[in-house]
Formats: structure tokens, sequence, C-alpha cells
């Protein structure tokens, strides 16, 4: 988890990556500021980089939890974790699993609100 949070991406080599970005990932360790086993206990930790889609680094990526659920939860054995993205704004994010789907639980901003005309 330390060394997630220490990264220090070259985003120049990064923007070369053909795919929609970066992610880094680690189990959560002590230095989390939670424990597992606690009511706020973490499960794992992450970061996501996209400088090829002007993304130097996405605060909160739904999508990548989304992908890291089922993987840690197989690795873990669990269906609920907690997690948090280590970006320099940052946030945490609860992962349900089920056999079809995965739920991410949290809080959000809206940002930006409209509807299509056709």
């Amino acid at each position: 988890a330390q060394a997630v949070r220490d990264a220090t991406p070259d985003f120049a080599a990064l923007a070369k990556y053909e795919g929609r970005g970066v992610t880094i990932t680690a189990p959560a360790d002590d230095d989390t500021g939670q424990t597992h086993g606690g009511d706020d206990a973490l499960d794992f930790v992450s970061r996501f980089f996209a400088p090829r889609l002007r993304v130097a680094e996405d605060p909160v990526t739904g999508s990548v939890h989304a992908l890291l659920g089922p993987y840690w939860g197989e690795h873990l054995g669990r269906t609920t974790l907690e997690a948090a993205q280590c970006s320099p704004r940052g946030g945490r994010l609860g992962v349900a699993l089920d056999d079809t789907r995965v739920t991410l639980i949290g809080q959000a901003v809206t940002v930006l609100s409209g509807q299509l005309w056709h």
C-alpha cells in the first residue's frame, strides 16, 4: 500500500500506453490510517492514471473499482470490501459483489447534469 501511495508515475511514458489508463493497487496496510478488522477497515488501495486522455490522475474512479472489486474479492475471499483511492483528492468506496453485479457505495458530487435531445 505504501508503494501505491508513494508512486511517482512517468506521465510521458504512460501517455504512450494505448489503453484507457493504468491502475496500480495493493492490499491495505496499517499505514492507511485504518487497519483490517475495524469498522472503518480498508481492504485495498489504488490509484488510476490516464494522461493519454488528459487525466494525469483521476481522484476516484468507479469503473476501475468495478474491476478491482471482483479481483480483491476473490483474493480476500469476501463479497463486501472497503477501498481507498489514494490520489491527492482521493476517496473511499464500498464495493459489494454478487453473482452478476458489482455495486459501488459511497458519496459523490454531481459535476454536470443535462439531457440529450434528438
